[in-house]
């Protein structure tokens, strides 16, 4: 398992937690507030089959109130993963990720402080597009240009830290449920993001 994304993710948000622990002095969301962030990190699909990847995207959204978030997110998502399967068979996936996602976020903690918890949840759309090759006892099988795509639910939290009065950034723990998948059907990501406020 690749986890040098993960170890970053966690060092950096440490890191970011420790500068931020103690009292803050930046203003913090305001109502009327918009928010954009910019995220990267490590995707770990529940299959077996499948190792984990890295992967981006963005937020944006609206501040409801200083501690209380609404918005959408759109992640993307590329693997190319071999795995093998019992008596000699051999295959490979490649597929394309698209996340959907429209959530609800409560902040923990007042809102001048530099660090605050945040925690998340909502639903979505994941879509997915694949190649499959599998190759067994001289025969070759190849499908490509499968797709699938499922209704989600996802849940996760994790800490936010002020840099500034409009920037900062975002650790996220995040857990997705797939509707379509009758077994391994929670994937995990981790992702760091960087974001900042406007208008209000």
């Amino acid at each position: 398992m690749n986890s040098r994304i993960t170890r970053f993710a966690l060092a950096l948000g440490a890191v970011f937690a420790l500068m931020g622990a103690s009292n803050a002095m930046a203003a913090g969301p305001q109502a009327g507030q918009w928010y954009g962030v910019i995220f990267g990190g490590d995707y770990d699909p529940a299959p077996d089959e499948l190792d984990n990847h890295g992967m981006g995207g963005f937020r944006f959204g609206y501040v409801v109130t200083p501690s209380f978030m609404v918005g959408g997110s759109l992640g993307l998502l590329s693997i190319d993963n071999d795995f093998d399967l019992s008596g000699g068979t051999t295959g490979n996936v490649e597929a394309d990720f698209t996340f959907f996602d429209v959530n609800a976020t409560y902040a923990l903690f007042k809102p001048d402080r530099r660090f605050r918890l945040a925690l998340t949840g909502g639903l979505g759309f994941a879509s997915v597009s694949a190649d499959v090759t599998v190759s067994g006892q001289g025969v070759t099988i190849v499908a490509p240009d499968l797709t699938e795509n499922s209704f989600t639910l996802n849940a996760g939290m994790g800490p936010v830290i002020r840099i500034t009065d409009r920037t900062f950034v975002r650790l996220l723990n995040r857990f997705r449920w797939y509707e379509k998948r009758e077994e391994d059907n929670v994937d995990r990501e981790l992702t760091l993001g960087f974001g900042f406020l406007f208008g209000g």
